[in-house]
């Protein structure tokens, strides 16, 4: 169970490293801003899932949004001391189930399941498995 859960974490860890990585080889010696890293998964959205204008501009605002509110939280929780991957776990699961509620409304079914099947949808389903033991709902 505890293996499990450190495999979620590490996914996420690694979407958000890998988002700070890209936005690095595009300005070297920087890390990206929380804005560059929404940009750069809603590139990726945009692109992996073939989304329309309408939806790309829904995408990308979306994610303008949250990002730097779920940084400026994360850094909070840093700052506090806390150091348990709980702490972590529910800021980042707070934020992208309001992500992920959003998306399920712009994509359409075709693209939800493909969404799904994305590394952003299995940590997705890994993120609801850990609400809901969180909440006492199995």
């Amino acid at each position: 169970m505890m293996k499990i859960r450190l495999n979620c974490l590490a996914t996420i860890l690694l979407l958000t490293v890998s988002a700070f990585r890209l936005g690095a080889q595009n300005n070297p010696g920087e890390t990206q801003t929380p804005a560059e890293m929404a940009a750069t998964v809603a590139e990726y959205l945009i692109n992996y899932l073939d989304l329309d204008d309408r939806q790309a501009f829904q995408i990308e605002v979306k994610l303008q949004e949250v990002y730097p509110q779920m940084i400026e939280e994360i850094e909070a929780v840093r700052r506090s001391g806390a150091n348990s991957a709980e702490s972590y776990d529910k800021v980042y699961d707070k934020w992208y189930a309001q992500l992920d509620s959003t998306y399920q409304q712009v994509f359409t079914d075709k693209q939800w399941a493909r969404y799904l099947k994305s590394p952003y949808g299995r940590e997705k389903k890994a993120r609801d498995k850990r609400i809901r033991k969180r909440s006492g709902v199995q």
